[in-house]
């Protein structure tokens, strides 16, 4: 035992008061609660009102009454949930004893709608990472050496782990949370706020003229600083609806929409509740849009004499569409996004080159390549019923550059084709136009 514990236990002397709900066998401690939280009973300058207050202060309450055998409180349960139950446990994993009792604890969660939590994740910041450090180690990598393996999947899946290695020793991990201010608040005008508040509570326990004439100068400046900052954001808005509308609408639209799914939705007389039963229920709905096993190929003989010959990848053309990709941060399912490939492009360009053209060679497109990501977006209608959704794609960026690839090598060549198609299409349609004038004629 120690020498504050014996001190502790010194300076206890067996009090009696009365009035209290509850006597505990903690020695000479008498404990109850109150509406704030746990009140402790002891003689005066005793070691055991630290107990209480501390448990005061951070509005803990004690919820076991159950006593044991000698009908006294040995085991005590602090928490601040005023609906938990304690009981005596009915299955004991251990014997019981005359001095401790095995307990059951009940603790009651509310599935209803309540106040979200903030939305709180990691994310890599590509934005400030360091593209010296990820350049020189994808340059020391000998590619022809990792990407020499008979399965593709396996040359993509050791050319992803190398990438993701290198993201995770030169991109910065930063965490992003909501933040509870409008988004046209300054840096300057946060923290004025905070320190308003900061004044404003050492004003309430001080009163004094001093800290009133501080908390009354900082909420003067916070008001006139947070006109100045609405003021500028709307102006930029105006200006920004005649120097670039897409932006405008875009951020309009986002602030309109929701993407949040109701908790409970419907599909085929089936009810779904949570995250994972409404992906389920979509995943089946989205799987009867489209079925892959009764596609029919259209004949080679395409009544055109013309050879398509098999697309070049060279490393000039994929240097060329990668350093034209726009700056994007989001990303696919394989989490590189096209401002990393831009940042990168003379340290990736050779290994993508050998995956295309082994994944051209072998007419295999590698299983990881075929993932996406399946967003459900609202049409119209009731919004618990998936039926009134649509499905939108999400493809990685380096499919995606690949699928570009080929287009801009096979267009070329099916021009010819294209034109006779539109060529037949269109005079269809005139001689329906011409049809419909007729038509028109005779009934005016």
């Amino acid at each position: 035992m120690t020498v504050w514990a014996k001190l502790f236990l010194n300076s206890l002397k067996k009090v009696q008061f009365p009035n209290l709900d509850f006597l505990y066998a903690t020695p000479w401690i008498y404990c109850a609660n109150d509406e704030f939280g746990t009140v402790v009973r002891c003689p005066p300058n005793s070691c055991g009102l630290i107990l209480g207050e501390f448990y005061s202060y951070l509005n803990f309450f004690q919820r076991n009454f159950v006593p044991n055998d000698r009908n006294a409180f040995l085991d005590l349960t602090f928490t601040n949930r005023n609906d938990l139950v304690v009981s005596e446990a009915v299955d004991c994993v251990f014997d019981k004893s005359v001095y401790h009792k095995p307990y059951h604890f009940e603790l009651t969660f509310n599935n209803g709608k309540e106040k979200t939590l903030n939305f709180v994740q990691f994310f890599y910041d590509f934005r400030n990472a360091n593209y010296l450090g990820v350049n020189s180690y994808l340059c020391g990598v000998d590619w022809d050496h990792v990407l020499n393996v008979i399965n593709i999947d396996d040359a993509v899946s050791e050319f992803y782990h190398i990438l993701n290695m290198a993201i995770a020793l030169f991109v910065p991990l930063k965490r992003f949370k909501t933040s509870s201010f409008p988004s046209w608040f300054s840096g300057e005008l946060k923290y004025l706020i905070q320190q308003k508040k900061i004044s404003h509570k050492k004003y309430q326990s001080s009163h004094t003229v001093a800290d009133y004439e501080v908390f009354s100068d900082l909420r003067a400046r916070c008001k006139t600083l947070k006109e100045t900052c609405y003021q500028n954001f709307i102006s930029n808005l105006d200006q920004l609806l005649y120097t670039n509308p897409k932006s405008f609408w875009y951020k309009f639209n986002n602030r309109r929409a929701t993407n949040r799914l109701p908790d409970l939705m419907t599909y085929n007389d089936g009810e779904f509740a949570g995250c994972e039963q409404i992906a389920e229920g979509f995943a089946r709905f989205f799987s009867t849009v489209y079925n892959g096993d009764n596609i029919v190929l259209p004949s080679r003989q395409a009544g055109v004499n013309m050879t398509i010959p098999n697309p070049k990848l060279s490393i000039g053309l994929i240097f060329d569409k990668i350093f034209r990709l726009p700056l994007k941060l989001s990303a696919g399912p394989d989490g590189i996004p096209n401002y990393f490939l831009r940042k990168c492009v003379c340290a990736l360009s050779y290994p993508l080159s050998i995956l295309f053209s082994r994944s051209l060679d072998l007419t295999v497109f590698p299983s990881e390549w075929k993932l996406s990501f399946i967003t459900p977006i609202f049409k119209c209608g009731a919004a618990n019923e998936m039926i009134n959704y649509r499905s939108v794609c999400v493809q990685s960026a380096i499919p995606k550059l690949l699928d570009s690839l080929i287009y801009d090598q096979i267009n070329f060549y099916c021009k010819e084709l294209l034109l006779k198609k539109m060529n037949s299409m269109a005079s269809v349609v005139a001689s329906l136009l011409l049809q419909t004038c007729c038509c028109i004629r005779v009934l005016c």
